[in-house]
C-alpha cells in the first residue's frame, strides 16, 4: 500500500497511537491523511513525529481548532500544497517512481448538509482550476454522505435525498467517479444491534485522467470494531492493491 486516508475517530490516546504504529510499520505507505484527530494544534507536532518519525505534514488548523485533516508524507515524496478549506486539502505530489504528478484531494466532509454544500462548491472550483485542470486527480477521505442509494443498509431504489442530490450534481460537474475498489460495501455503522444501519460515507473519486494513467483498486475498510480507511497503492505491474 502507498496511500491512505484514515478517519481515527480521536488520536490523542496513546494505546491508538500505539496500535497506528503497528499497522503504519505492517503496510509501509508513503502518503496519506488522518481524518477528526481532535488532537489540539500545540500537540500536534510531537505526536506525528512520534508515529511518522522524518515525516512532513500539512493541517487545516486555520479552519478548525481540532484541525479535521492531517496530511502526510514520507520524505521520499514530493508534495506542494494548492488549497485548503474546512473540509479539505488539496496538493500536487509526486511519487519517487512515478514522474507524473498527481492532484489529490484529502475530504472530510462536515455532517451537516448545508456544511457540505461548501464541500461540493470547493470541488466544482478545484476542477476548473489551473492547478487541477488536465491532471490526474483523486478525492478520497470521508464524505459523510451517500451517493446512491443502495449506499444505504435500509435505503430502496426510490430512495433520492438533497443530500445525495447534490453530491451527485458535483460528480458530474467535476466529472469525478469511483475507483474500482473491494473490502466492505459499508464503511460506517450506528452499532445499535438490532436496529443497526451502515452506510458507504468513505470513498476513493478519481477522474478521467487518472483512469488513463494507472489502473487503480481501492481498498475501503469499514468494521464497527475499528476506525475507517480508505487507501490504494501501485505494485510492479501496475494495478493497484492494498
Amino acid at each position: 500500500m502507498d496511500i491512505f486516508c484514515w478517519n481515527i475517530r480521536g488520536f490523542n490516546c496513546k494505546i491508538k497511537r500505539r496500535g497506528f504504529r503497528k499497522w503504519l510499520k505492517a503496510n509501509q505507505p508513503i502518503f496519506g491523511g488522518l481524518l477528526e484527530t481532535h488532537v489540539s494544534h500545540v500537540k500536534t507536532s510531537r505526536i506525528i513525529q512520534g508515529v511518522f518519525p522524518g515525516w512532513h505534514f500539512e493541517c487545516n488548523y486555520e479552519f478548525s481548532d481540532l484541525g479535521k485533516i492531517w496530511l502526510l508524507w514520507h520524505p521520499s515524496v514530493k508534495v506542494s500544497v494548492f488549497h485548503k478549506s474546512l473540509q479539505s486539502i488539496s496538493c500536487f505530489f509526486n511519487l519517487p517512481f512515478v514522474s507524473t504528478q498527481l492532484a489529490v484531494t484529502m475530504v472530510y466532509g462536515s455532517n451537516c448538509r448545508k456544511v457540505r454544500k461548501q464541500l461540493w462548491a470547493d470541488l466544482n472550483f478545484l476542477t476548473t482550476s489551473p492547478s487541477v485542470s488536465g491532471s490526474p486527480w483523486s478525492v478520497l477521505g470521508d464524505f459523510n454522505q451517500i451517493l446512491i442509494a443502495h449506499e444505504h443498509s435500509t435505503g430502496d431504489q426510490f430512495t433520492s435525498t438533497r443530500g445525495m442530490r447534490e453530491f451527485m450534481q458535483c460528480t458530474h460537474n467535476t466529472q469525478l467517479q469511483d475507483l474500482i475498489f473491494y473490502g466492505n460495501s459499508f464503511t460506517w455503522t450506528n452499532n445499535q444491534g438490532d436496529g443497526v444501519i451502515s452506510k458507504k460515507l468513505d470513498r476513493i473519486l478519481v477522474n478521467d485522467n487518472c483512469h488513463a494513467f494507472l489502473m487503480w483498486v481501492a481498498h475501503l475498510d469499514g468494521l464497527p470494531t475499528r476506525s475507517r480507511i480508505a487507501s490504494w497503492g501501485f505494485r510492479s505491474n501496475r494495478i493497484a492493491a492494498s
